[in-house]
């Protein structure tokens, strides 16, 4: 999926004029792009590290004969999301 978001930053750079790529880090526009943040005139491409996940339920389940696996859990407090509605 990056690697077709980075090609829809290259048209629109490309499209709009060929200044706007940043000329300091042209190696973001090849293969080397992975694990970048790449910016064109329109469009960025900001780039996340994946997530790890746990299966919660199958780890309470475990903690159940390993109630030492409870020591390394911690839950962070509930937020709120504001909006706006479409």
């Amino acid at each position: 999926m990056i690697h077709r978001l980075l090609g829809l930053i290259r048209k629109a750079a490309d499209a709009d004029d060929s200044r706007t790529i940043n000329k300091k880090t042209p190696a973001l526009w090849g293969e080397e792009s992975r694990g970048a943040t790449v910016k064109g005139a329109a469009l960025s491409a900001v780039y996340a590290k994946g997530r790890v996940s746990w299966d919660n339920k199958a780890l309470e389940g475990y903690a159940v004969a390993h109630p030492e696996l409870l020591a390394f859990r911690s839950e962070g407090a509930p937020s709120v999301s504001i909006r706006g509605v479409k």
